[in-house]
């Protein structure tokens, strides 16, 4: 595999993805004055009614995905990777990926801490009504592409099938839903103060890069074993999240890579 057929990168291909919306934030800030986008009052004010009520940017925010998301799910299919080397692209996401970027650069940028996505705002009161949202939406998906791939193999062409709009219209809207529900949930619970949360929190991002690996050898690792499917993947959890953790902690001693990761 490692030789021939798609390089297996992981999760680089997220953060490639991640560097180059970076790169592009980072040369249209240089490009335009932020006093000019500053000075702009319609934008400002609809930045503000937007984002002190959590309702309405839930259905922007899912009116916005479905226009990103529904025509290339009709162009490719779900399972179509664009790969570039070691870096992969779902190609049905294509406007999916920048749009959710902006949407958390334009919520950033604003400030968060004067909306209704403040801690315990209006958004994280009504946490548990945004999380049992995002559970019918999950299970709508589940149902949509059961119905789906019933009447369609990987193997014909895509027309394409019989319920793709339905799965394209249950996915979007559990991509909106769950967004907004992790939002609500961190604004919500996220004040805990914990040692070892603090910790998970600082190494967060180094587990991220690191992790693939450890996994993929750690079932490999377990793959004769005889055990119950459960207990493998709750072993293999748990090595993978501790030892990416202990390893990523021990780096992050030195104050250079504490200033990378």
């Amino acid at each position: 595999m490692i030789l021939v057929g798609p390089w297996i990168c992981g999760p680089l291909w997220f953060v490639s993805l991640l560097f180059l919306f970076n790169l592009l934030a980072a040369l249209f800030h240089a490009l335009i004055p932020a006093n000019s986008i500053s000075s702009a009052t319609g934008l400002n004010r609809l930045s503000a009614i937007l984002l002190n009520r959590p309702i309405a940017l839930f259905l922007i925010l899912l009116l916005a995905t479905l226009v990103a998301y529904v025509p290339m799910a009709w162009i490719v299919p779900p399972f179509r990777w664009w790969r570039f080397g070691p870096f992969l692209l779902q190609a049905s996401r294509l406007f999916l990926y920048p749009l959710y970027f902006v949407f958390g650069v334009a919520i950033g940028s604003y400030g968060i801490d004067r909306t209704a996505l403040a801690f315990n705002g209006s958004l994280a009161r009504l946490w548990l009504l945004w999380l049992s949202l995002s559970v019918v939406a999950f299970f709508w998906f589940l149902a949509a592409s059961y119905k789906l791939y019933a009447h369609y193999t990987l193997s014909e062409p895509w027309l394409p099938p019989e319920h793709w709009f339905e799965m394209a219209c249950a996915y979007s809207t559990t991509c909106a839903a769950l967004s907004v529900t992790f939002l609500a949930l961190f604004q919500r619970f996220g004040s805990w103060q914990n040692p070892i949360l603090e910790s998970l929190r600082a190494n967060a991002y180094g587990i991220y890069l690191i992790h693939y690996a450890i996994l993929v050898w750690s079932q490999y690792a377990l793959l004769e074993i005889q055990m119950p499917v459960p207990a493998k993947a709750v072993l293999v959890f748990a090595i993978t999240l501790l030892a990416s953790w202990g390893i990523i902690a021990a780096i992050r001693r030195f104050s250079f890579a504490r200033a990378i990761i």
